[in-house]
């Protein structure tokens, strides 16, 4: 029982200093919040009307077409186009000019990106239905592994963040508590390595998991089937482990917070970078199967997808247990070799 208290204690102990500390608050708040920037981006585009003003020179029926079969355009008759390509950015998001039957013009607001090269697909699309104009081959587009339109974001958004907990803060509190002579107070007490390691991952494994919890609600998440959500938090608590460990051995072998940090940030990016670019290439892909964050990119992203396949799930989950026991092995021989217990 003094174990379980000696390991709460630690607990207790990391888990006020995360939310004392403003800047990991801030690092942790970032990737929240850039997930629901997304969110609220992608609805606003799924849901966005566009208005389009129409120079149609041959009085043909290309308005009633527009009106009676797409959804999301209001097209406005103008007369002149030098008025109608003046209301682009302000009323209008486009203008066509029909100038005979075969001859099509559109003007759009460069100045806007996001709905520049929407548009310019969907109206080049609408055109060719309006005038029967049928493609000079056949293609067909099947989704696989399809995710839902708000969730798309997530696996990416929580492999940066349980990566970014685990390698950079979990690694700047080890290594500020050894700085602060902290470290040499608790190894006075009858605390083993053990219980002190236990506390501090399980720390940082509640620190991940609050965060993901809170990044899966905001966009969702609690709408899937219980056992994908069960699933979901079993990869991030092993997952944030593996991290947590990678971070912990950072901080062992520092000599300063600085220096954890720095360590961590070089450690940081080329332990995310493959899994970003892994579909690039065969080599990238091949190279990105050598870090754990791809596992976990891998079994968030099929956990997500409206077709999961278990099988290869469990088969990432398996990957990333290996990846903990090695890790452990490694964290548990780097104490025994720095504090000599």
């Amino acid at each position: 029982m003094n174990n379980v208290s000696v390991i709460l204690s630690v607990i207790k102990k990391d888990m006020q200093e995360f939310f004392r500390n403003k800047t990991i608050v801030i690092v942790i708040l970032l990737p929240l919040l850039a997930s629901l920037f997304f969110l609220v981006i992608e609805d606003a585009g799924l849901n966005k009307e566009f208005k389009i003003g129409l120079i149609d020179q041959t009085k043909s029926d290309f308005k009633s077409y527009v009106d009676q079969n797409i959804v999301n355009l209001n097209t406005v008759n103008f007369n002149e186009i030098k008025q109608a390509i003046q209301s682009i950015g302000s009323n209008l998001d486009g203008v066509i000019e029909i100038e005979d039957k075969n001859n099509f013009k559109i003007y759009l607001d460069a100045a806007n990106t996001n709905s520049y090269f929407f548009l310019q697909n969907q109206l080049e699309k609408i055109i060719d239905d309006y005038l029967n104009i049928k493609p000079e081959y056949s293609l067909e587009i099947i989704p696989v592994n399809k995710i839902e339109g708000r969730l798309n974001f997530l696996p990416i958004w929580l492999t940066v963040t349980i990566t970014m907990i685990g390698v950079l803060i979990i690694s700047g509190n080890l290594a500020e508590e050894k700085e602060n002579k902290t470290m040499d107070a608790v190894y006075i007490s009858p605390v083993h390595n053990l219980l002190f390691l236990s506390g501090k991952i399980l720390s940082g494994v509640i620190l991940s998991t609050i965060t993901a919890l809170i990044m899966l609600f905001i966009n969702g998440f609690y709408k899937q089937p219980l056992v994908d959500i069960a699933m979901v938090f079993l990869v991030i608590f092993i997952s944030s482990l593996i991290f947590n460990v990678i971070g912990l051995i950072i901080g062992a072998k520092s000599e300063s917070q600085s220096a954890a940090r720095s360590i961590g940030t070089v450690i940081y990016f080329p332990l995310l970078f493959p899994t970003l670019i892994y579909n690039l290439s065969d080599f990238t892909n091949l190279l990105a199967k050598f870090f754990p964050t791809y596992y976990l990119f891998q079994a968030v992203n099929g956990l997500l997808s409206l077709d999961v396949d278990y099988n290869l799930i469990w088969y990432n989950i398996f990957i990333l247990l290996l990846f903990a026991f090695f890790l452990l092995f490694i964290l548990f021989y780097v104490f025994r070799k720095v504090y000599k217990q």
